[in-house]
């Protein structure tokens, strides 16, 4: 996951607008103005961090002295609030981390340890260890009055004794209350008046009679005890909670136990959790503010800057905000003139209470709160999370941001702007197309908002935040009204380009723009070069040891659950440590909550951890489940590595990548929870001719080089007669026409001998047999007898997909499956699927009977290979009717690569290339001889594997397993050619592959747009091409560059 929106996703609320920002975001990343911002920047955060500090050591230094049943939700809500500010400043300490990580690497600077060591560890920020302490101590505080809490004597023991008391509470005998305050007090009661107030045991027994007599309700003892004189502000309280506060936070109406305050949360997870229903009375609280006196604040502060206020917006009651507004208004502390923009109304944590009504998208609350205060327009756009500041997250913005479009259909009537910018300059529109609330933007462009607005950084309207997000909704609907699809970020990407690098090719077709524009999108400077200089450390392979790779989570796209679930046993901040026992390798250590690794940027979450081993046999992958702050283990999961997976028989394995195991915890010996987790071993590959081999890693040549697809191409259904696909007579005619290179497939026999063969299952027998559950001989018997019969079905009627009714994939030619089908299997075998058992006819033949092979020294030497190692994903599998199991990757990769470097000349030039992530690694750290590349259909098709289903996750997997480049489909390269100069600037190679590149004018576009070479079906191409010169059919002549 970018880090960006690691933040965004992990941000405290409460203090989002003190976090480091992306200063590459903000254009600052020069030498001139970086250092100076990013001092302002931590500086920021530090004070911020600082002031709540502060809060949290004052606390710390009094509860030793109040230790009561009562503080139990006190010291709970601030052992969260101290949670919450480690992880805040663990954020930005990250944060820095990574800004001066990026700015080393793009200027070419090595400042980040000098910065981090003298400018930032240095700060309080950087130091956890005072908080630590105190959440020590608030635990023993807390273990200390679960142990004495009927020692501890609360408020309310001092009338406990008196039956009379509490039936005069009951029924509200004023009279009889009357005379049991003057018996209580000893006599401090004349005249309605306590005469010596300062007497603590006479406050107390007012304090406790008042708590007691709004517990029932009794309003004539409470009117007579406030007229007394009994205070609603308690001086004991930890928190400097006035009764009010507490009456507030328990819905108007206090509990008949002990008084204490529940846990409170203001965050935006709440907000949509279910909450616990609590009353909203507000005729005590009516009744107090009636009568308190007029000389005392009836609604203070608390130690967090919050008044009932506060509390009630918080809490959703709607009655109880509408007295206490009224109370202000009357008594003039609510200006309407400055409404809830005022500094006064902003808590310690910079919101006021109309922001947290909006916050907790409560509709009602906010309308009364709008309607009373009288807060519309342009005052209403000025409430925002920062004091005094318009151009800060207001109202509608944030409501846009959660996707709360009944809230924005209500601040937009009450005369909300939905043009105001914030700081970034995002507008609502920019914020509902980001999290895809199609309603949300629906309501703001019926208010005509500006659906062309820029923000500040990346120059994106709210249509590039649709796409790259992938909300076809939210991308339909702006569409729809009009927004403009040919405008062009600062990077000079249009949205379509955005679509197309993303995989989200569902929404290509409404975006994109007239080729003039795409065509103008990219330079033609075809000669772009991909500097090998960078890679060559990566070019060892393994030799002694095997190399262990581990992803948290799994790489499915269809599973849309969390890595780890930890049950409701843990309470505290916990991480994750992965380590392997008996192997070498880092210790990793995550935060937790990890999110759903098959959703985000393209899939990925966590990039894969490496670990090595001499002997995989005995190798534990272990994950520890510690506390955050003091590294405390809590639970711990432990895989055998060799037995993990299930066991299918020697020389196979499964095809499930992800397994899950439980987490133990350590003080009961139970599960706390569970991991998902995959696992892949490479080891290591042994030959003589290994070392001897390095000269064909890199690419030699700036031109376009053209590739024959299995030879001369692909077989198809047509009636003309075709030279055999993967037969020597096609790599032969490939050769005679100019192709530098033929791709060809290449699968394992179930005695392990590599054949050349493009389909999943072999069809001749007229059954689906998979290639890997008939031996090599059989092999060549079926192909020989396929050969000699050289006949095919192609009548037009046939269908190319078994039928539906019979429970088989779906055919509808532009479904996902009938796509992955259709690259998975040859026309002849997808023609013969459903045919199999009818008569043949003489309507189409194919000539060639030369069964090419690896060792063949028919084909010249100067033809270079491509060869694509088929091992199928798990959908791949599923669609095909495959078992859930294939022959083992190392000895899969092991038999094709002894077969290379057993027959293949000295001089060939050969490249590997598979669709299959893990079948990547292998040939890479396998041997350095041959470059290897990732195949991907870039979400043409979807996959089942999230690093196959858009180019930005392609680069991604190719710069971590340190390939030489990609293979793409020819799709997205046609739709947008400027992604080949990304792909390129990203160190990589790249090569297409699809029917388009059978069109002229397509592979024309490529080569001007900088591709490296082009897999195309030569006879159909040369077909296409048919009316020019033939001395103009080799690829560098066919291109005309003037273009």
């Amino acid at each position: 996951m970018k880090f960006g929106k690691y933040l965004l996703q992990s941000q405290i609320p409460e203090w989002s607008g003190d976090l480091v920002t992306n200063l590459q975001r903000n254009g600052v990343f020069n030498d001139e103005e970086f250092p100076s911002a990013l001092d302002c920047e931590l500086n920021k955060a530090n004070e911020c961090f600082v002031h709540q500090e502060n809060i949290f050591r004052e606390l710390s230094e009094k509860y030793p002295n109040l230790l009561s049943s009562e503080l139990l939700s006190d010291l709970s809500e601030t052992k969260n609030k101290i949670n919450n500010l480690l992880s805040f400043a663990d954020l930005n300490i990250k944060a820095c981390n990574k800004i001066l990580k990026k700015y080393d690497k793009k200027l070419k600077r090595n400042i980040r340890d000098d910065y981090l060591n003298t400018k930032v560890n240095t700060l309080p920020l950087a130091s956890s260890s005072t908080l630590i302490n105190i959440l020590g101590s608030i635990e023993q505080w807390i273990h200390e009055i679960n142990e004495v809490e009927h020692q501890v004597v609360d408020n309310e023991n001092v009338t406990h004794n008196s039956s009379d008391l509490f039936d005069a509470i009951r029924n509200d005998d004023e009279s009889a209350f009357r005379e049991l305050i003057i018996r209580e007090t000893n006599g401090a009661f004349s005249d309605n008046r306590i005469i010596n107030q300062a007497n603590p045991i006479v406050r107390k027994t007012l304090k406790s009679m008042l708590y007691k007599a709004c517990c029932h309700p009794a309003f004539e003892c409470i009117k007579l005890l406030l007229e007394s004189g009994a205070n609603i502000h308690d001086e004991e309280d930890i928190n400097e909670r006035s009764l009010i506060h507490k009456l507030v936070i328990h819905g108007g109406i206090l509990p008949k136990g002990n008084v204490t305050t529940p846990p409170i949360s203001s965050s935006i997870s709440s907000s949509v959790s279910s909450p616990i229903l609590i009353p909203d009375d507000p005729r005590i609280i009516a009744c107090i503010l009636d009568h308190h006196p007029s000389d005392s604040q009836a609604l203070s502060l608390d130690v967090y800057g919050k008044s009932p206020l506060h509390y009630a917006a918080i809490k959703g009651l709607v009655q109880i905000t509408q007295t206490l507004l009224e109370f202000l208004k009357r008594t003039g502390q609510f200006s309407l003139e400055a409404g809830f923009n005022d500094r006064v109304w902003f808590d310690g944590d910079g919101y006021s209470p109309l922001f947290y009504a909006t916050l907790k998208n409560n509709v009602q609350l906010v309308d009364c709160i709008i309607r009373i205060g009288q807060i519309t327009g342009e005052r209403l756009d000025a409430v925002s999370n920062v004091p005094n500041s318009t151009t800060a997250q207001t109202l509608l913005a944030m409501s846009c941001k959660l996707g709360y479009d009944s809230m924005v259909d209500l601040l937009l009537n009450h005369g909300a702007n939905p043009d105001v910018q914030d700081k970034d300059g995002e507008t609502p529109l920019h914020q509902a197309s980001r999290c895809g609330s199609s309603e949300c933007c629906l309501l703001l462009i019926d208010k005509d908002a500006n659906k062309e607005i820029r923000e500040k950084y990346n120059g994106w309207t709210p249509l590039f935040l649709a796409v790259i997000e992938g909300h076809k909704e939210t991308v339909t609907v702006l569409r729809e009204s009009a927004a403009n699809i040919n405008i062009v970020d600062n990077s000079g990407w249009t949205p379509h380009m955005h679509a197309v690098f993303h995989g989200h090719f569902k929404m290509i077709d409404i975006l994109r723009p007239p080729r003039e524009t795409i065509l103008s999108s990219f330079s033609a400077d075809h000669n772009i070069m991909v500097s090998s200089q960078d890679n060559i450390a990566e070019r060892k392979y393994l030799q002694d040891q095997s190399l262990i790779f581990v992803t948290l989570g799994t790489t499915d796209a269809r599973i849309n659950i969390a890595p780890i679930e930890l049950y409701n046993t843990i309470k505290t901040p916990v991480s994750i440590v992965i380590w392997a026992k008996n192997a070498t390798g880092e210790k990793v250590t995550i935060d937790l909550p990890v999110r759903d690794s098959s959703t985000i940027d393209d899939n990925f979450t966590i990039d894969p951890m490496m670990f090595y081993a001499h002997d995989i046999n005995n190798v534990r992958l272990m994950f520890d489940i510690i506390s955050t702050y003091d590294a405390q283990l809590i639970g711990r999961a432990i895989a055998m590595l060799s037995s993990v997976k299930t066991y299918f028989g020697p020389n196979y394995s499964s095809l499930m990548g992800s397994v899950t195991i439980p987490i133990i915890g350590v003080s009961e010996m139970d599960d706390i929870g569970q991991i998902r987790f995959e696992s892949s071993v490479v080891k290591p590959f042994n030959h003589r001719n290994l070392a001897d081999r390095n000269r064909f890693t890199s690419w030699e040549s700036s031109n376009t080089k053209l590739i024959g697809h299995r030879g001369m191409g692909a077989n198809d259904k047509t009636l003309r007669l075709q030279v055999g696909e993967n037969t020597v007579e096609s790599f032969r005619a490939a050769a005679l026409i100019g192709a530098e290179y033929i791709e060809f497939d290449c699968q394992l026999t179930k005695d392990l001998k590599p054949v050349i063969y493009h389909d999943w299952n072999v069809t001749e027998t007229g059954c689906d047999i998979p290639i890997h559950s008939i031996n090599s001989d059989q092999f060549i018997k079926l192909k020989k007898k396929e050969r000699d019969n050289s006949v095919i079905n192609f009548r037009e009627e046939n269908s190319m997909t078994p039928p539906n009714s019979e429970g088989d994939i779906d055919s509808t030619p532009n479904s996902s499956s009938f796509r992955r089908l259709q690259r998975s299997s040859s026309m002849s075998s997808l023609n013969k699927i459903k045919y199999r058992r009818t008569d043949e006819n003489n309507q189409g033949k194919m000539k060639g009977n030369g069964i090419g092979t690896i060792q063949s020294r028919e084909i010249p030497t100067e033809l270079g290979f491509n060869i694509e190692v088929k091992y199928p994903v798990i959908n791949e599998a599923e669609d095909s009717k495959l078992p859930a199991y294939c022959t083992e990757l190392n000895t899969f990769c092991d038999k094709i690569l002894k077969c290379v470097y057993n027959y293949a000349q000295p001089g060939r030039k050969i490249i590997f290339s598979s669709f299959h992530p893990e079948i990547c690694l292998m040939l890479r750290y396998k041997q350095s001889s041959y470059p290897v590349f990732f195949l991907t259909d870039c979400g043409v098709s979807f996959m089942a594997d999230a690093r196959c289903n858009s180019i930005q996750a392609a680069i991604r997997f190719a710069k971590i397993a340190g390939l030489s480049g990609l293979v793409t489909n020819s799709d997205p390269i046609v739709e947008a050619p400027g992604l080949v100069k990304v792909i390129k600037n990203a160190g990589l190679l790249l090569f297409t592959y699809g029917r388009k590149n059978n069109d002229p004018e397509n592979v024309k576009l490529q080569t001007r747009a900088g591709v490296n070479a082009v897999i195309a079906d030569l006879a159909e191409l040369k077909r296409q091409n048919r009316g020019r010169e033939p001395s103009i059919w080799t690829l560098d002549l066919f291109v005309d560059y003037s273009l």
